[in-house]
C-alpha cells in the first residue's frame, strides 16, 4: 500500500507504508522490511481504422470526413477503456485480477490509418511451489 496525501488538484505519494492493523494508521515501512514482489505484464491494446486520405485527384478530405473520423476514434478509445474496466477484473476468480490502467493515446493519422492505443499493467498469478518439491 502506498501512503498518499491529496491536495486541491494534485496528488503526492509519500512512499511505501505498512499497516499495523490499526484502522487509519498507515506508517512508514520499518528498515529491512521489503515490499512483496509481484510479477506483472504490460499489455498494449491497439485498435486501428482507415483514415480519410487524399482522393484520386489529390484533394484533401472534407472537414465533415475528418470530423467523423475523429468522432469514431474517440468512441473507440472509450469503448476499449470500458471493455478493460468492465471485463478485466473478472478474469481471475473470486478476488479479481489486479491491474493499473495506463495512458491512452491517439495514433496517427499516418499511412491511411488512425487509431487508439491503451496500455494496462496486469498482475500475474503468484508463484507456487511445484507439486512434489520439498521446501
Amino acid at each position: 500500500m502506498l501512503g498518499a496525501f491529496s491536495g486541491p488538484g494534485r496528488e503526492t505519494v509519500a512512499g511505501p507504508a505498512w499497516d499495523d492493523g490499526q484502522p487509519g494508521r498507515a506508517q512508514r515501512r520499518p528498515p529491512g522490511c521489503s515490499l512483496p514482489s509481484t510479477t506483472a505484464a504490460e499489455i498494449v491494446v491497439t485498435l486501428l481504422r482507415c483514415a480519410p486520405t487524399l482522393d484520386e485527384r489529390g484533394c484533401p478530405p472534407t472537414c465533415e470526413d475528418l470530423e467523423a473520423s475523429a468522432r469514431v476514434v474517440h468512441v473507440d478509445a472509450a469503448t476499449v477503456y470500458s471493455a478493460l474496466m468492465c471485463c478485466l477484473p473478472h478474469t481471475a476468480g473470486r478476488r479479481g485480477r489486479r491491474f493499473i490502467m495506463g495512458r491512452t493515446r491517439i495514433v496517427g493519422p499516418q499511412g491511411g490509418c488512425v487509431g487508439v492505443e491503451t496500455r494496462v499493467t496486469v498482475a500475474l498469478p503468484g508463484c507456487a511451489p511445484c507439486p512434489g518439491d520439498a521446501s
